[in-house]
């Protein structure tokens, strides 16, 4: 009978040391940051939008699904991070004071993108990625994302990638 109960504690202490090893990594934190929500709304019907705004450019956006629309105001003080992230959806992002950095996870030699004031850029939705004010004033940047109606969380924390130094 001891051997047995020997035999079933190494077996349950094997199993415990496999789901503590096979877990993930805990998220990154942000830090200096501030995000105000500014309006959020269901757009109910598919959108089949392919409108003509000048000569030779069209915008396209078409949707299978309703989809909700977010839009937030993200302060970033200097030295500031998002932490690493990603979102259910696109997003189109204005920068309007400072200067923000974007990472993005896949990158293997964490190529900084930076955008001024007076810049925009799109996440395209399920990157993994960091936002950092590497400045010395604060950013801000306003974000509008579209989201599969009802998804919760927009923000999803996710484990550093360990592919920059910070």
């Amino acid at each position: 009978m001891p051997r047995l109960r020997y035999v079933i504690a190494v077996l349950a202490g094997g199993i415990l040391v496999a789901g503590l090893l096979s877990g993930t990594a805990p998220a990154t934190p942000g830090t200096g940051i501030t995000t105000t929500n500014l309006v959020r709304a269901t757009i109910a019907r598919r959108i089949h939008l392919n409108v003509r705004v000048a000569q030779d450019q069209h915008i396209r956006i078409h949707t299978d699904a309703p989809v909700d629309i977010v839009d937030v105001k993200v302060e970033l003080e200097p030295g500031g991070t998002t932490g690493w992230h990603s979102h259910p959806g696109p997003s189109f992002n204005a920068v309007a004071e400072g200067e923000v950095t974007y990472y993005k996870a896949e990158s293997s030699s964490c190529a900084p993108n930076r955008y001024p004031a007076g810049t925009t850029f799109i996440d395209t939705g399920q990157v993994v990625h960091t936002l950092r004010n590497e400045g010395a004033v604060p950013a801000v940047l306003y974000v509008t994302w579209l989201v599969p109606a009802g998804a919760n969380p927009i923000r999803i924390d996710q484990p550093s990638p360990g592919n920059c130094p910070f």
